[in-house]
C-alpha cells in the first residue's frame, strides 16, 4: 500500500515547526493538566506560536526563475528560492500572535 506524499506538510523551515508545535501544545493543554502555568495560559501561548508560524508561512513565498543555458554553467535549470514577502493575511496572523503572547505574559504576571 502506497501512502500519498504530503510535501506541503514536511518540516523544512522554522515557521512550520512553530505551526506544528503550537497545534501540539494546544492539544496537550486541552486533554492534560499542565503544571507550572494554567491550561488557559498554555492555550494562549500555544495559539500565539501557531499564529506566528502560520503568518510566517504565509509571508515566505517561493520565487522561481529559469536559468538560460550557458557554456560555463551548464544546461537550462529551474531556480527556486524562498523570499519573505509580507502579505496582509500574514501580517494579521503575526500581529494576532504577538497580541496573544502579550496577553499570556500579562496573565502569568497577574496570577499570584
Amino acid at each position: 500500500m502506497n501512502l500519498p506524499e504530503l510535501k506541503g506538510f514536511s518540516i523544512d523551515a522554522w515557521y512550520k515547526v512553530f505551526v506544528y508545535a503550537g497545534a501540539a501544545l494546544f492539544g496537550v493543554s486541552l486533554f492534560f493538566e499542565v503544571k507550572g502555568i494554567s491550561n488557559s495560559q498554555l492555550q494562549l501561548f500555544s495559539a500565539a506560536i501557531f499564529f506566528i508560524g502560520l503568518g510566517e508561512w504565509t509571508n515566505h513565498q517561493k520565487q522561481h526563475a529559469i536559468k538560460p543555458p550557458n557554456a560555463y554553467t551548464g544546461p537550462t535549470a529551474l531556480l527556486t528560492r524562498i523570499v519573505w514577502k509580507p502579505t496582509f493575511v500574514g501580517i494579521v496572523f503575526d500581529s494576532l500572535g504577538l497580541v496573544l503572547i502579550g496577553i499570556g505574559i500579562w496573565s502569568v504576571l497577574r496570577t499570584p
